[in-house]
């Protein structure tokens, strides 16, 4: 299992070949594929970009088509460390201190 298999709405943008993600896509089922390979070298074809844009775009689709609502949205990076624990814990306490009274 992962970090994210007990938590709803946790998705992973991958890019690459399909052969390299097919698997654990099957397995968890929360993998959004870009068919587009997977570089990072700072310059034109660093897909960088091209996933951010489609983590807004998929995120617009979502909100539109399904009438979803997001109240926060988050995007990192593989070679981030993320404490969800924590950053569930500041969402919340954000909530409560920004409540309308």
């Amino acid at each position: 299992s992962t970090w994210a298999s007990n938590r709803k709405g946790v998705l992973f943008l991958v890019a690459g070949p399909w052969e390299d993600i097919s698997n654990e896509y099957s397995e968890y089922g929360d993998l959004v594929w870009i068919d587009e390979e997977e570089v990072y070298d700072g310059g034109e074809r660093s897909v960088l970009t091209l996933k951010t844009y489609s983590f807004l775009g998929i995120t617009h689709e979502v909100v539109t088509k399904f009438g979803y609502y997001f109240t926060h949205l988050f995007k990192t990076d593989d070679d981030s460390y993320v404490n969800v624990d924590a950053l569930y814990r500041e969402i919340r306490a954000y909530g409560k201190n920004n409540a309308p009274h």
